[in-house]
């Protein structure tokens, strides 16, 4: 198996990039995007660099975001210091350290044949680094990885050369192997009764903490022409989350997705559409064919030096008939495995009567 689905790193780029029509360019009114104020400085370029070449929802909208003035700081809730029950430390050393992470769980990955959810996560370490289980047991190889199935789970580490033969049993922190040349970090997954679980997620890898909100770029809709919504369209976010620590080299400050993505409608501040999740990454690995369900066709998984572009289907074939003529507030919220949130509120009206 490869750390890309099976896809290999050098697979093509997609060049569909659909027509997208801004909410905030039916109004010209972006109400408001609420974001850490004490975001890194990794955070607050990478907003820019999204905002100035976002093809999600609209560049001109992306820039009136990226231009509105900082919020108060969001609610932060930040995973617990001491591990929890049932969780194990990192699979490089020291193991008791957080280590940059330059692919999340659920990440696109595309390929010419292929679209299909990253189903473990990239723990970024130099070429020969060496490898160690996490937990104990009785160890698997399949060509460029090795497992170990540990306690009815399994714990997968790809693009490794094994120090270890099939069959062997090995304790925890026991040498596995070496990082192997020009793959720069281990592919690492966890998976219980033949699912892939998220490895980041409250329980798991420990210590792990998290303390930037990810970002909502931009929102709008799959209408080429401006004007107040009617019939039905498509509602799309482009969304991205940042890494802890902060990743060097060729792979630096490249976006990961955000946990959670959900979104509703709002008329003078009451809910008229309660929240629909968009996107659910905390826990389970998704199947393939959510993923045009949940990525839209203007997604680009990140390549080393060309950082990707993550656009959300909030809501598919969003019958606008359903609400009456008139002013609205769609609400947009993303969420990280620990909590963080930013939210961002974007202005838009329908008018199905004079499309009659």
């Amino acid at each position: 198996m490869a750390t890309n689905s099976h896809l290999p790193s050098a697979a093509p780029h997609r060049t569909c990039r659909p027509a997208l029509l801004l909410l905030t360019a039916l109004t010209a009114v972006l109400v408001t995007a609420v974001f850490d104020v004490d975001a890194s400085a990794q955070a607050r370029s990478m907003r820019a660099a999204n905002a100035a070449v976002s093809t999600c929802a609209g560049a001109s909208a992306a820039r009136t975001l990226a231009s509105a003035p900082s919020a108060p700081p969001q609610t932060r809730f930040v995973g617990a210091a001491a591990p929890l029950a049932g969780s194990y430390d990192w699979p490089v050393k020291p193991f008791n350290r957080q280590h940059p992470v330059r692919a999340f769980f659920d990440d696109p990955r595309i390929g010419r044949y292929e679209h299909v959810f990253h189903f473990g996560i990239d723990i970024a370490a130099p070429d020969g680094a060496a490898v160690y289980a996490v937990a104990p047991g009785r160890v698997w190889l399949a060509g460029e990885s090795v497992a170990v199935v540990s306690d009815g789970r399994v714990f997968g580490y790809w693009h490794i050369r094994a120090a270890v033969t099939r069959g062997q049993y090995v304790a925890r922190h026991q040498l596995l192997g070496h990082v192997m040349t020009g793959w720069g970090h281990v592919h690492f997954a966890e998976s219980h009764s033949h699912r892939y679980v998220n490895p980041l997620r409250p329980g798991g890898l420990e210590p792990y903490r998290d303390l930037t909100p990810p970002t909502v770029v931009a929102a709008g809709t799959d209408r080429g022409k401006p004007g107040p919504l009617h019939g039905r369209v498509t509602l799309v976010a482009d969304a991205f989350d940042t890494t802890t620590p902060r990743i060097a080299g060729p792979w630096h400050d490249e976006p990961v997705t955000p946990a959670l993505v959900r979104s509703r409608v709002l008329k003078e501040g009451v809910p008229v559409i309660d929240w629909h999740t968009a996107a659910d990454f905390r826990t389970e690995l998704m199947p393939p064919s959510a993923f045009r369900r949940i990525y839209s066709p203007a997604t680009r998984q990140n390549h080393k030096g060309e950082p990707g572009l993550f656009c959300f289907n909030l809501m598919r074939a969003f019958d606008t008939t359903s609400l009456e003529d008139g002013s609205y507030r769609l609400q947009v919220e993303v969420s990280d495995t620990r909590g963080n949130r930013s939210v961002a509120f974007i202005a838009f009206s329908v008018a199905n009567e004079s499309h009659r």
